[in-house]
């Protein structure tokens, strides 16, 4: 289904062929597709070596991130003046005045992210 390619695409990744990778990078772009949408499960990343576990979470979510910026998939998104500062275990966005009131549905999916991020002891903030 639609609503759950993410698991879909992780599970290809996982069990595919994939000559030029080791297998530990293979888990580790399984993990983030797994894990850019929707619930954000800190066990998707067990089998990432463990000295890149930290890393690979704060990457899945700063393209958590991404993904939800990038809404409407136009091929000139104008995210030009949207900042993104990252700190030990903290993330903050900052939009330019008006920006977020003119995509509501856009500060939503920030709320919500919210909460998913904080399953990982990340907190989200933006303004």
């Amino acid at each position: 289904s639609h609503s759950g390619f993410h698991h879909h695409g992780a599970y290809i990744l996982s069990y595919a062929d994939m000559p030029g990778l080791t297998r530990p990078a293979q888990m580790i772009i399984a993990s983030l597709v797994h894990t850019h949408r929707r619930k954000f499960k800190l066990q998707r990343f067990d089998e990432v070596d463990e000295r890149l576990r930290e890393q690979i979470v704060r990457l899945s979510a700063v393209l958590r991130l991404a993904v939800l910026l990038h809404r409407d998939r136009s091929p000139r998104p104008n995210l030009s003046r949207v900042r993104l500062e990252a700190g030990a275990d903290n993330l903050h966005v900052s939009f330019p005045d008006g920006w977020l009131k003119t995509r509501p549905l856009t500060r939503v999916d920030l709320e919500l992210e919210q909460s998913y991020l904080a399953m990982a002891n990340i907190r989200l903030s933006f303004a």
